[in-house]
């Protein structure tokens, strides 16, 4: 979460006015009296769900007042995923907001010991939660997926993000050594082992139709099961290896085959267009 800080700041450097808006997570506890604001602007801290909506009312008087202030939501999967943030953030992306919401996606609900959300993988017959689907299907104008491992594209897509307007979404894996029991100096590896497994696609999705594949992994057997093995929150067997495997397989045949259906249809329609 840290390094999506700083990542995040280096793309807004003096370029954007921005407000930064964090729900009670541990983002909340970097971005207030423990370190200088990240993005060095007034933070706006809210309880759990209302991140959105607060948003949401703040990027309205942004446009009312000037038109140039880029606001961002920021939070965990816990207050994104979860039933109650996901209805306000799919509310707010449906409506278009001018909103730019990063989820550091840590796939748990930090409070109060790791638990269970839905891009946690780890009942065996539930998948990973798609959340960029959900938000192409909301018509977001820019959802993407970053790898921190890879500091030009995450640079290249925040930029990205802050140049649209509209409501854009970027899915940031950030592992959390407390909840996922693993070694702080092993994060970076963790990602790619998660991007190399297929686990964690890295791609973008413009106007909610046009997919791009940014990663092609190796989906590898043994990068998922170091993957597993390196967090203890897995430790006491509960996952079954062949079942997130095969699930990851069917996710990632699915996710070519929209692609490429996509693409066509919409060649198809420019060359409608050009006959006209």
């Amino acid at each position: 979460m840290s390094i999506s800080y700083r990542l995040l700041s280096r793309a807004v450097s003096a370029e954007y006015d921005v407000q930064l808006v964090i729900p009670a997570c541990c983002g909340n506890i970097a971005s207030g009296d423990l370190s200088p604001p990240p993005l060095g602007t007034p933070v706006v801290a809210r309880p759990f769900t209302p991140v959105t909506s607060v948003a949401t009312d703040l990027a309205q008087a942004a446009a009312a007042k000037d038109g140039d202030t880029r606001v961002i939501a920021w939070a965990g999967a816990g207050r994104t995923h979860s039933d109650e943030g996901l209805a306000a953030v799919s509310a707010a992306a449906e409506r278009n907001d001018d909103v730019l919401y990063v989820c550091y996606d840590n796939e748990i609900i930090g409070d109060p010991n790791g638990e269970h959300s839905p891009a946690m993988p780890t009942a065996d017959e539930v998948r990973r939660g798609d959340i960029l689907t959900i938000m192409a299907a909301r018509g977001a104008p820019y959802a993407a997926s970053i790898n921190l491992a890879d500091p030009a594209d995450t640079m290249r897509k925040m930029k990205h993000a802050l140049d649209t307007r509209g409501f854009r979404f970027l899915q940031v894996l950030s592992p959390c050594p407390t909840g996922w029991k693993s070694e702080p100096s092993e994060s970076m590896e963790l990602i790619r082992l998660a991007v190399e497994s297929g686990l964690f696609p890295i791609i973008e999705i413009f106007d909610g139709h046009r997919y791009v594949i940014n990663v092609e992994p190796d989906l590898c057997a043994e990068s998922l099961e170091k993957y597993l093995d390196s967090q203890g929150r897995f430790a006491d067997g509960g996952v079954s290896l062949e079942k997130i495997q095969a699930g990851i397989l069917e996710d990632w045949e699915e996710l070519r085959a929209r692609a490429e259906v996509l693409l066509r249809v919409f060649a198809d329609r420019a060359s409608l267009r050009g006959m006209r």
